[in-house]
């Protein structure tokens, strides 16, 4: 699934392989179901997901991870590709939204405990999400101080869900098996970073196709009755091809040598726009699908759940309670 997830941002999801990959994950993942319900130690213990916390929280973990690489993957591509950063000064443009982070995440402990899991949760997604939306509406000049102010709203809103996703995660099943919750809650995460590099990208480059297609500048340049202009058709099939190659790739004098600045330059505005345009597309949709599953999550997470282990049940001990919140407990 991953593979699949991850090759289809290049391949295309309709290339025979991606298709064969996805199936195959699709079987294969039911497979597993029918053999963990059936085994008698079961490596990922399925009434797991009939807790609405357990499945409640792997749901915002796939959420904020595809949120978190998409931002990553467009914004970096952004950086270096438009703006002509190196990859060292790029990697500090994303300070904005990790300094925050690591703030609101030290301060979660103490918000917890009055607002609840499930309502920092929501917050946290919905603050992420504005964030988002904010960095689609670039151009291709926007100054990196002009896009700080939503990295850092992005930033806050991501650091207000980490701790409560996990308390809450950990609450929903018994402590002998918060080892495994863990362990499929990372797997999760996982899969939710591929997928939202693989579908973000996609979007990305479809646009991206789209608008470079419909350039003028661009088109200018695929003027079939100038016979000058042959030799460059080979080079604007490959800008054409996808975002890794808009922006200033076409000024690399080491992939294309020697053209001139009257063929640079056009191409290079063209090509900007067109990977702002994939960008903002992808960020807008990736910003309503964070709210959708922040609304999803809301009903689903519960502030408190008392967790009583079975085998303690059986043997006449005493449940373990782990408390999300000071509120009362209340059943699942």
């Amino acid at each position: 699934m991953t593979w699949g997830l991850i090759e289809a941002g290049e391949r295309g999801w309709s290339d025979p392989a991606i298709v064969a990959s996805l199936t195959a994950a699709v079987v294969l993942v039911g497979l597993f179901v029918v053999i963990e319900n059936r085994s008698d130690n079961p490596m990922v213990p399925m009434r797991f997901f009939k807790s609405r916390n357990f499945t409640g929280s792997n749901l915002v973990a796939v959420a904020t991870s595809f949120l978190i690489s998409g931002l990553a993957f467009a914004m970096t591509m952004y950086y270096q590709n438009v703006h002509g950063f190196s990859a060292i000064r790029t990697g500090f443009t994303m300070l904005p939204s990790v300094i925050p982070m690591v703030i609101m995440g030290a301060a979660s402990g103490a918000l917890l405990t009055r607002l609840g899991a499930r309502n920092m949760i929501a917050t946290g997604m919905v603050i992420g999400a504005a964030g988002i939306f904010l960095l689609g509406r670039v151009g291709i000049d926007t100054p990196f101080l002009a896009l700080a102010p939503a990295l850092v709203i992005f930033g806050t809103g991501m650091g207000l869900v980490f701790a409560p996703m996990m308390t809450t995660l950990m609450n929903s099943v018994e402590t002998e098996k918060s080892g495994v919750a863990s362990a499929v809650n990372g797997a999760i995460r996982e899969t939710g970073f591929a997928f939202g590099i693989a579908l973000l990208g996609t979007i990305m480059n479809q646009r991206y196709r789209s608008e470079i297609r419909s350039s003028e500048e661009f088109n200018a340049l695929r003027d079939a009755s100038n016979p000058q202009l042959g030799p460059l058709q080979p080079v604007l099939d490959l800008i054409e091809r996808g975002i890794n190659f808009g922006g200033r790739v076409i000024q690399n004098e080491e992939l294309f040598p020697g053209l001139p600045e009257s063929v640079t330059e056009p191409v290079r505005i063209a090509s900007s726009r067109a990977f702002v345009a994939g960008m903002e597309q992808a960020f807008v949709i990736s910003s309503v699908a964070t709210v959708a599953a922040a609304v999803v999550a809301w009903f689903l997470i519960r502030d408190e759940v008392p967790v009583v282990q079975e085998r303690e049940q059986v043997e006449g001990r005493p449940g373990n309670q782990v408390s999300a919140t000071s509120s009362p407990a209340s059943a699942d």
